[in-house]
């Protein structure tokens, strides 16, 4: 992919996928992504008269003015993105923000629903701790802060950076974990040397789950996720969270009260959150509990209750905070097409 080389773009087979489709006798497609295989299952969808439902769940926009720094480009890509989602019955958004978003970029209101998103609280949980986890990366028993996630520009994560070179000129004895892998690590890594920041890579499983438990607290600064799936495991391995209040993360952590929402405009607004929380172990614990709280009510087993219940637009039960909208409901034979 031009501009982010780790990322490769598949091409699927189209006259393969149509066969399939027709061969089984789906009902539906549900279209993850707006890339080629999303455009495959457009056509799908067209050529044998289907029902279709698409996800947006990226914010490609952000992303292409981040790595390109061209608002031309940024602009073709809303249009593309319209253009695209225009084509579905329905349009699924992770969070009511993204929703009011989309409405005021030029998508149709009444196209978009409402569907969150869930966590594994079998796999991230607080149980799984283990105070020696980061001893292999050279850093002390001191405060640790823990970012997860891709290490790419449109994370902001050299925002993260500034604000703990910030928290440590005042004094505070505090570490730094980057978990995760991206273009721009190589970088920001040989930037960072000399300071206690560790960047542990790419952890999957039990390590991942083992590296949340493991730290103190949260930091998740990105302005351009449509949810925030790290910030839902965090929570629900124990750690109070600090996020940006542009994007989704900070309409999870509406849940409960439960973290810490920082003006992104704000230059000083990080490094004083991360402040308040090096300081007191008492907002700490109060902000873990109502985390593990949110995460309890954020289950995967009650996002797609949610979901598969609905009948004709109207939910039979559901589990989603009032202000979502309805899911629609999906007939019983689905395909779900994704960009490899």
């Amino acid at each position: 992919m031009p501009e982010y080389e780790s990322q490769p773009v598949a091409f699927p087979p189209f006259l393969e996928v149509i066969e399939y489709i027709e061969r089984h006798r789906f009902t539906d497609l549900t279209i993850s992504t707006p890339g080629p295989m999303g455009l495959t299952g457009l056509a799908a969808a067209r050529l044998l008269g289907l029902r279709t439902i698409a996800i947006y769940h990226t914010d490609f926009v952000q992303y292409v003015r981040y790595l390109t720094q061209d608002d031309d480009m940024a602009d073709l890509t809303w249009k593309y993105m319209v253009w695209f989602y225009d084509q579905a019955h329905t349009v699924l958004v992770p969070t009511e923000c993204y929703r009011q978003h989309l409405i005021d970029h030029g998508f149709e209101s009444d196209k978009l629903r409402v569907m969150t998103r869930g966590v594994d609280s079998q796999c991230f949980q607080p149980g799984k701790r283990d105070p020696a986890f980061f001893d292999r990366y050279g850093l002390d028993g001191s405060l640790k802060f823990l970012y997860v996630g891709r290490v790419s520009r449109e994370k902001d994560i050299d925002h993260l950076v500034e604000g703990f070179d910030r928290l440590r000129a005042r004094g505070h004895a505090a570490s730094l974990v980057i978990v995760g892998d991206g273009p721009y690590r190589k970088e920001l890594q040989a930037r960072c040397q000399g300071r206690p920041i560790a960047f542990t890579g790419l952890l999957e499983g039990e390590e991942l789950a083992i590296a949340y438990a493991s730290a103190d607290v949260m930091v998740f600064p990105s302005t351009t996720d449509t949810f925030g799936n790290v910030v839902l495991e965090a929570q629900a391995s124990g750690l109070p969270v600090i996020v940006s209040d542009l994007g989704g993360p900070g309409e999870i952590v509406q849940g409960h009260d439960s973290g810490i929402v920082v003006n992104h405009q704000e230059p000083q607004a990080l490094a004083d959150a991360m402040e308040r929380l090096y300081q007191s172990p008492e907002l700490r614990a109060d902000l873990r509990a109502r985390g593990l709280r949110n995460a309890m009510d954020c289950t995967w087993k009650k996002v797609l209750e949610s979901l598969w219940s609905m009948e004709d637009g109207d939910p039979k039960s559901s589990h989603l905070p009032s202000f979502l909208s309805p899911s629609p409901r999906i007939a019983p034979g689905v395909i779900a097409l994704e960009l490899a």
